[in-house]
């Protein structure tokens, strides 16, 4: 058992690790998560309370607090981490002794927990990301899954993400860039780990959540503008600009909200990400 725990973790090391310089709440969990190991995987401990302390440590993370920008990072990176080569399965052999396979095999359900965790707090992060105008209410990513002793890693897990606040009415919706950004980074991360799942029901659970993340996804990205580089002619008003670009002053939202622009009165002659119409 002491194995196991080496390894679990080492594993959320690689975590703390990726996680330093992104976000400093879910580093510091993953780190006092690492020393509680040895209470929560010893008998008398369950599966769900691991699953449930790692939904704790991810829900850690300011980000998922910030703004629209600091939960497209966040998304992103929760997503990548599931493909670190460090939380990748590890193959039994004929020649492991018995006490050598089962350690693997209880390091791979460790590794699959902060996997799928780290995928469905993605995927919520995604529903908490302010709308672009009126989109359909896509319910099916927040519900709760399957009761099969077997799955466990996903049922517990979506009531738990309740506690996940929204972003507030001050940020702006993620870009139309944004969104196909994160539709990409999170379909890779359920891709592969649908590759690796052997249990059928699980398999299922992920599949309608992929399901559901996709739906809701496009009807974010119908109702968001394309946009394109452009540079000013010459230093000016957010309000001159949006007139001639636009020939609406009232746009120079569109221009200062996409952009990281020192005074709306004076755009620099730089490109600027601004939608194409």
């Amino acid at each position: 058992q002491n194995d196991v725990i080496a390894d679990a973790a080492s594993m959320l090391g690689d975590v703390a690790d990726a996680f330093r310089m992104v976000d400093s709440g879910v580093s510091a969990a993953m780190r006092l998560l690492q020393g509680d190991l040895s209470v929560i995987l010893m008998p008398p401990g369950a599966a769900s309370d691991f699953v449930n302390a790692l939904q704790k440590a991810w829900r850690s993370g300011d980000r998922l607090r910030g703004s629209t920008s600091d939960l497209v990072t966040m998304i992103k990176t929760m997503s990548g981490i599931t493909l670190d080569p460090g939380l990748s399965p590890r193959g039994t052999w004929p020649t492991d002794s018995g006490s050598a396979a089962k350690q693997k095999m209880q390091r791979n359900m460790i590794a699959a927990a902060i996997r799928t965790t780290a995928i469905s707090t993605a995927v919520h992060a995604v529903t908490t990301l302010k709308q672009p105008r009126d989109v359909p209410d896509v319910r099916g990513v927040n519900q709760p899954a399957g009761t099969g002793s077997d799955s466990d890693i996903i049922t517990v897990m979506h009531p738990a993400l309740d506690g996940v606040q929204t972003v507030g009415n001050g940020s702006s919706p993620p870009n139309y860039e944004d969104l196909k950004a994160i539709r990409t980074a999170l379909n890779a991360a359920i891709d592969q780990e649908q590759l690796r799942i052997r249990d059928d029901v699980l398999f299922q659970q992920i599949s309608v959540m992929r399901t559901d993340l996709n739906r809701d996804i496009s009807a974010r990205l119908a109702q968001v503008e394309r946009t394109a580089l452009r540079t000013p002619d010459d230093v000016l008003p957010a309000l001159v600009l949006a007139a001639t670009w636009y020939d609406d002053a009232g746009r120079e939202f569109d221009i200062l909200t996409r952009n990281p622009v020192p005074h709306p009165g004076f755009i620099p002659v730089e490109p600027l990400r601004v939608p194409v119409r």
